[in-house]
């Protein structure tokens, strides 16, 4: 099948375009704007105030924009409600079969161009922050779901969106946008073609998605086992006096981290402001929630201060060996600083935790990521969208202590366990990352006609 498929496709007759981004097209099918062939109106004038648990099913950009939409199918997962009163005299936000539903907002580059498509007839509405295109006359859904996936196509809207603090798309800015237009029946040759590449594609990475799972909660649980219980099978238990921790080896102590510590927050408000940063590349490194992984830093990304304001926040400086927090989101991040982010200085999203001599540093990051310890933290985080932790709650969180010598011992077989275990996360992230640039050069392939599917 694949030979005859190449076959036809080396003597399919092609043609200029006259559009960029799509290069040569096969003869007989169309180039026109996107606009011409598409009406638009704008979602529900709601916010998440208004969703309810039950009542008329509703699609929002934040459902647009997460992992789960594959922007072909609307499933149920992607659909919060609200209650039907609000949709009264709301005709143009009730959503068709063959709707397009686009978020009209995005956060970075990437989620530019991020919709959804109606491939079902019960009722739904698009929700907030969403733009409907809506197809004048007949054409296949599923099509137009891959042809707006695709990265050729988005990168219209790319070069054309408007970003302050998100990059923001409208009706106005469709009109400038062009679309490619196969006959119908080969539309949903296409359509179909790549439900099936696609839905392989995505068996696989939600397989590889399940071993990463469970070897990250193999991790954590290796770690739990061995900063709670030690590397000793034998050793003499006692109680710990904590109920979320249990018995832990004679010759250990609990301890609340502030006695054993200082913790400090990093700098808020006008100490910090948006002009203490240089947007050259220059200045002193500041860390932030985004540079925390789960005992790494990412430096890939890391903003700067000023040095003067280094200077002046130096009391918020950082040394080698302490732990770092993350203060928002996902609590339970934290690493160790090395001698190259010594002189830094912490972030306003950032906690940092100087131990005293009698704490190893590598011992007790280990320790506050723990699968046990990481669950005691999001019940002790406080809001409900956003978590977050302070330096009151980090104080106040209990740490075991084994006799120096045994924390070393620790953290040196947990860095070997965890590197192999590491290792074999990263080499199925790569297989992930290979199966999605997969996904996209075929949907390319086959939307812009550069593969032809048999009739």
């Amino acid at each position: 099948m694949r030979n005859i498929s190449a076959k036809a496709s080396a003597q399919r007759k092609m043609k200029p375009s006259g559009v960029d981004w799509i290069g040569d097209v096969p003869e007989g099918w169309d180039i026109d704007k996107f606009c011409y062939r598409f009406d638009f109106a704008k979602g529900l004038n709601i916010t998440k105030q208004d969703l309810t648990e039950t009542g008329v099913p509703v699609v929002s950009y934040g459902q647009i924009h997460s992992k789960r939409n594959d922007g072909v199918h609307l499933t149920d997962e992607l659909l919060r409600h609200i209650p039907a009163e609000l949709t009264k005299g709301e005709y143009a936000a009730r959503l068709r079969r063959n709707d397009f539903v686009f978020a009209d907002t995005s956060e970075d580059v990437e989620g530019i161009g991020n919709c959804v498509t109606v491939n079902r007839d019960e009722v739904v509405y698009a929700g907030y922050h969403t733009l409907i295109a809506r197809p004048i006359e007949n054409v296949d859904c599923g099509f137009f779901g891959y042809l707006f996936k695709s990265e050729c196509w988005r990168q219209q809207l790319r070069r054309k969106a408007n970003s302050v603090k998100v990059y923001s798309i409208s009706q106005r800015l469709f009109k400038g946008v062009s679309i490619l237009l196969p006959p119908l029946d080969e539309q949903k040759r296409i359509a179909a073609k790549l439900d099936r590449l696609c839905g392989r594609v995505d068996e696989l990475a939600e397989n590889l998605k399940g071993e990463i799972a469970a070897l990250q909660e193999y991790r954590k649980s290796l770690i739990t086992e061995c900063v709670t219980k030690g590397l000793n099978p034998k050793a003499k238990m006692k109680p710990s006096g904590v109920d979320w921790i249990g018995d832990v080896p004679e010759g250990w102590t609990v301890m609340r981290t502030k006695y054993v510590s200082r913790v400090q927050t990093g700098p808020f408000g006008t100490q910090l402001s948006a002009d203490s940063y240089t947007e050259d590349g220059a200045g002193v490194p500041c860390v932030n929630v985004k540079n925390i992984g789960d005992g790494v830093f990412r430096v890939d990304d890391l903003d700067r201060v000023k040095e003067d304001v280094a200077e002046r926040l130096v009391n918020y400086g950082i040394k080698s060996g302490d732990v770092i927090f993350a203060r928002k989101g996902s609590v339970d991040k934290r690493t160790v600083a090395e001698d190259e982010q010594d002189g830094w200085i912490l972030g306003s999203d950032s906690i940092g935790v100087r131990f005293d001599e009698d704490v190893m540093p590598r011992y007790a990051c280990y320790y506050y990521g723990n699968g046990v310890m990481g669950q005691h933290l999001h019940k002790m985080a406080k809001g409900s969208t956003m978590p977050s932790m302070n330096a009151e709650i980090i104080g106040n969180l209990e740490i075991i202590i084994p006799p120096f010598y045994e924390q070393k011992e620790i953290a040196a077989f947990l860095d070997k366990r965890c590197a192999v275990v590491d290792a074999k996360i990263a080499e199925r992230q790569r297989q992930l990352e290979k199966l999605g640039e997969y996904r996209l050069s075929v949907i390319y392939e086959y939307v812009t006609g550069k593969k032809e599917v048999s009739a």
